[in-house]
């Protein structure tokens, strides 16, 4: 089996899904890039899964379009402000209650997962800005959209990305570089 994540995130989904007797599903990729770069979804498509990847940059979504060609993936070309993406996703076939949520704009990450609110993924893999101590708050401005990237203007610590997780009903599973949680119900 071939990953493509930057730290594991896929070999870790994997894990999370096999121990969830879970065999196919939906996937959703905020951020996709080319569908291939330091992908947490690729792996899914290529095993069948039906999946939503999203990507604001023109030139990353030509590639996007067509490395998905094959898969069973719809592309959308668009910059998801943090109150956009329920209204993104219900343009699709993607059921409320699917199995994996990839979040990584290296901006509002933290307050696209705080707003949605239509659908209940079962696994929620998130990147956080991991240059702040274990009890550090620090959420990027939800009205600030970074410029450039640089300290203190990208995304949320890990501190924060836990509580919005607890709040929603998630439990931390691991970060290997990307927060990754599973939803309550799912625990045993």
């Amino acid at each position: 089996m071939k990953y493509y994540s930057y730290n594991g995130e896929d070999w870790i989904i994997e894990q999370l899904l096999e121990g969830l007797g879970i065999k196919t599903g939906w996937f959703v990729d905020v951020g996709a890039w080319d569908g291939i770069y330091l992908s947490n979804t690729l792996q899914l498509a290529e095993k069948g899964w039906q999946g939503v990847m999203i990507e604001g940059d023109e030139g990353r979504f030509k590639k996007l379009k067509l490395n998905m060609f094959p898969y069973r993936v719809k592309t959308i070309h668009a910059m998801v402000s943090a109150k956009d993406l329920d209204r993104t996703l219900k343009k699709t076939k993607l059921p409320k209650d699917f199995e994996v949520l990839s979040i990584d704009i290296d901006s509002w990450d933290y307050w696209l997962w705080y707003y949605l609110e239509e659908y209940s993924p079962k696994i929620v893999v998130i990147e956080i800005d991991g240059g702040y101590a274990d009890d550090e708050e620090w959420i990027q401005p939800e009205d600030r959209a970074p410029k450039i990237r640089r300290r203190k203007w990208n995304g949320a610590s890990r501190f924060s990305m836990n509580k919005l997780a607890k709040k929603k009903g998630y439990r931390f599973v691991c970060d290997p570089g990307n927060m990754i949680y599973l939803r309550n119900d799912l625990w045993s």
